[in-house]
């Protein structure tokens, strides 16, 4: 009986050790959680419509002409999109760190875009810095935009960015933009040069997470939100003040953000048709899960515009997004190039492979659709001729 109740007492011993054990990595954790994650504040000060431009406050990355198979171009970016980083080392990270470190030492891009969900995990922290340490070993620059998913887990952007914008990553182009007046972190832009004179810039965007606001059509809540009014006003303030100290009317320039723009829907379902003069053409690609954008509506909100007509009225040629992991479909949409990055992260849907997870994947090259089952993650490789303004995009693949 009384080794019985030794046993017992060292069960319930052992027992509290746990429970207080567990209590102090909670009660750690959110102590953490509070006051450091979750950190919310300004870093990139206020702006108005008003105040100077300072083309010394854009970062910039020149340019110089070559030829790659039958290319002629200038500048070449690698874009990966939706890598969805757990930790940074896990099985599935490394997979797609194998992906993105083949790309950039075999292609050698002029820089490389993270167009958002980079990150989706609670631990984003250690993904972040092992992101940035990985670029810097690398030594190539690289940018990055917010998705709606990088800061989804607890951890606030506003604590990402401070680990982006840390002095041992000089490498890392990555700005918030004035996020004290403007909405979002990552709204900002990249002037590319030759022989010292500006000729092309790149504008990235914080494209959002979700939003309340009603469809007027079911009066059902939205899904995804959308890029602001105020930031396509600091983008049309920004494309102004880049081409005057370009000493031009105006300045070529290529977006990048996360989610896509209702006019991808559009492309998709009406390739050949003509809006305003200018014919669409969609002329490859995979579509399977249809465009996870705002709704065309979103224009109407007190808070929106209709971004692609600001973007189009600022000479901007192409639009590059990610979110839609399957799709990879791109063409011309009423002047401008709209192109998908196929999802890159072996840790995010689809997680079969062999199947997109939502349903075949059908191809838009040819009149009759075209049924595969042959998914592979990707990164897009792209071509920019800022002399001619040509645009190309080719997919690489482990």
């Amino acid at each position: 009986m009384a080794k019985r109740k030794k046993k017992k007492f060292r069960f319930l011993k052992a027992l509290l050790a746990i429970v207080v054990f567990l209590g102090v990595i909670y009660g750690g954790y959110y102590v953490w959680f509070k006051l450091y994650a979750q950190k919310d504040s300004v870093l990139g000060g206020n702006w108005s419509k008003t105040d100077a431009f300072d083309i010394n406050a854009v970062k910039g990355l020149g340019v110089n002409s070559r030829t790659e198979d039958d290319l002629v171009y200038d500048f070449k970016i690698l874009q990966v999109a939706d890598t969805h980083f757990i930790l940074g080392n896990s099985l599935s990270d490394k997979k797609t760190y194998d992906l993105i470190g083949k790309a950039i030492d075999e292609g050698k891009p002029d820089l490389v875009v993270f167009t958002g969900d980079t990150f989706a995990s609670p631990f984003t922290g250690y993904a972040a810095r092992a992101l940035c340490d990985f670029m810097e070993e690398k030594q190539q620059y690289w940018a990055y935009v917010f998705g709606n998913h990088d800061s989804e887990y607890g951890i606030s952007k506003t604590r990402i960015a401070e680990i982006m914008l840390q002095d041992k990553y000089p490498h890392c182009l990555f700005q918030t933009g004035p996020d004290g007046s403007v909405y979002g972190k990552s709204n900002y832009f990249i002037k590319l040069t030759k022989g010292g004179d500006i000729v092309y810039a790149l504008s990235f965007f914080d494209s959002n997470m979700y939003t309340m606001n009603l469809n007027p059509d079911t009066n059902e809540e939205e899904k995804y939100a959308y890029i602001r009014a105020d930031q396509a006003d600091y983008y049309e303030w920004g494309m102004k003040g880049i081409a005057e100290a370009a000493g031009k009317g105006s300045i070529n320039n290529a977006a990048f953000f996360h989610i896509p723009l209702p006019e991808y829907l559009d492309l998709y379902k009406n390739p050949g048709a003509d809006f305003t003069g200018e014919r669409n053409e969609l002329s490859e690609g995979i579509w399977t899960e249809g465009v996870s954008s705002a709704r065309p509506f979103y224009k109407d909100f007190d808070d929106a515009c209709d971004v692609f007509a600001v973007l189009k009225a600022n000479n901007c040629k192409a639009i590059f997004v990610g979110h839609d992991h399957v799709n990879n479909f791109r063409g011309t949409y009423d002047g401008i190039y709209l192109a998908y990055g196929r999802g890159a992260g072996f840790s995010a849907y689809p997680y079969i492979k062999g199947s997109s997870g939502l349903g075949k994947l059908v191809s838009k090259i040819s009149a009759d659709p075209v049924y595969s089952y042959d998914y592979e993650r990707a990164v897009n490789f792209i071509y920019l001729n800022t002399t001619t303004g040509g645009i190309s995009v080719k997919e690489f693949t482990l």
